[in-house]
Parts: structure tokens; sequence; C-alpha cells
């Protein structure tokens, strides 16, 4: 009965140890993802702000329009990779 319950225990320790590390990397992956999404809601609201800018003054919006706003989904994606992996 000693022996199974030792075994248990080390067992139950490894799972510890194993949980610990998964922790580790989703805290990281999770401040990771933060950053992401700031850089991703940064660059959209830069294209907003670029494409009132640039409309009211007459001019083409179009790489405000298109090339930010892809930039900023595409951060705003690996954000969601990261936080939901």
């Amino acid at each position: 009965m000693e022996f199974s319950q030792h075994n248990q225990d080390n067992h139950n320790s490894k799972i510890f140890v194993n949980d610990a590390a998964a922790v580790e990397r989703h805290k990281r992956l999770l401040r990771s993802g933060q950053i992401w999404l700031c850089a991703g809601l940064g660059l959209m609201g830069l294209s907003f702000a670029l494409n009132m800018l640039f409309h009211s003054e007459g001019q083409s919006v179009m790489v405000a329009m298109y090339a930010l706003t892809t930039v900023g989904i595409a951060c705003i994606m690996k954000c969601l990779v990261n936080i939901f992996n």
C-alpha cells in the first residue's frame, strides 16, 4: 500500500511540475497577445485618423485605408492566436 501511495505522490508531483510550466507558457503567450492587440488597435486607430485627415484634405486615402488596416488586422489575428492557442 505504501509503495502504491509513493508512486501516486511522485506521479502527482510530475503533473504539478508540468502544469506549472504550462501556466508559465500561457502567461508568456497572454502577455505577448496583449502587446499584439495594442499594436493592432493602435494601427487601426492611426488608420482611422489618417483616413479622416486625408479625406478632409481631399487626398487619396488608399494607403491609410488598406495598408494600415490590413497590418492592424494581422496584428489582432496574431493576438488571438497567442491568447487562444
